[in-house]
């Protein structure tokens, strides 16, 4: 990944080609779902005869202990379903960060989703290819938001959130697992939002997806028009990735995972601040052919 600013940001590319009407990826057919059903299995129950007391003693605070790893150990909390509790919380947290966004397309208007960041506004990029000033909202708190920047290699738009009220978002520390529940928030071809569950089913090669950069998250649930750009979020209310496609032939949803999200974030926050007026704007907007 460049490190530089002013030759990262650059003026964005055409949409995935995994989300767009056309031929599928090569592998699309090759992937399945991991079950939703599976878990951890209950360890053997082993009983001796004939031992003495304090030996079954022992084998007892053992087998306790073991069972009390197993149940709040980090090996299996991240892959446990949500609580109904816990998911009020991320679509509460949902609600109050995910902005929808419309911006001039070639022809009409392309909608989709975004968050804020450190001051920053992250979306999806070839959702602001044919415009430079973009309308932003949560529903009834429209503004204007200038594009600072887009990302050739990830596909991820930087717009001014100086105006905009939004709950900022936190990056995950880690990536989250395979098997993990997450929740993904968008804004359905411009409408109201909408929060839907999902299972992190695997981790691929972008570029076998016929996306850039390293890896790219694969998530069970499928989603629509408008949600690019919008978050994965963790049982924590973190995000854990950025909506950017759906993969026609499996279903699956493709989204640009924390990893390589906190990257751009952080060269992001290096280029621009919500409080420098000097910072340098990059994005160019496309012009339509004919």
């Amino acid at each position: 990944m460049t490190t530089e600013g002013e030759n990262y940001w650059a003026s964005p590319t055409s949409p995935p080609l995994v989300g767009s009407a056309g031929p599928p990826h090569a592998l699309g057919a090759e992937f399945g779902f991991i079950s939703r059903s599976g878990g951890v299995e209950p360890a053997e129950q082993r009983s001796r005869r004939g031992e003495g007391i304090a030996l079954g003693v022992t084998a007892l605070l053992i087998l306790i202990a073991v069972v009390g790893l197993l149940a709040t150990g980090p090996a299996t909390a991240g892959t446990d379903p949500m609580s109904g509790e816990e998911k009020r919380m991320v679509m509460a947290a949902a609600d109050i960060a995910t902005v929808r966004l419309a911006a001039r397309a070639c022809p009409g208007t392309s909608f989709g989703s975004g968050f804020v960041v450190d001051g920053l506004l992250f979306t999806s990029g070839h959702l602001v290819e044919f415009d430079d000033i973009v309308k932003v909202d949560r529903p009834g708190q429209p503004v204007l938001a200038s594009v600072l920047g887009t990302s050739r290699s990830h596909d991820v738009a930087v717009l001014d959130a100086s105006s905009l009220v939004a709950r900022p978002l936190g990056l995950a520390s880690g990536p989250a697992e395979v098997g993990e529940p997450v929740m993904l928030a968008g804004h359905p071809g411009g409408a109201g939002l909408q929060v839907l569950d999902g299972v992190v089913v695997s981790y691929q090669s972008a570029s076998s997806w016929g996306m850039n950069g390293d890896n790219v998250m694969l998530i069970d649930t499928g989603t629509e028009g408008g949600f690019s750009g919008g978050p994965v979020l963790d049982r924590d209310g973190d995000i854990v990735g950025m909506l950017a496609a759906v993969d026609k032939t499996t279903g699956l949803t493709v989204a640009i995972p924390v990893g390589e999200l906190s990257l751009i974030v952080a060269l992001a926050d290096a280029t621009w601040s919500s409080t420098e007026s000097t910072s340098p704007v990059s994005h160019v907007a496309g012009v339509c052919g004919n």
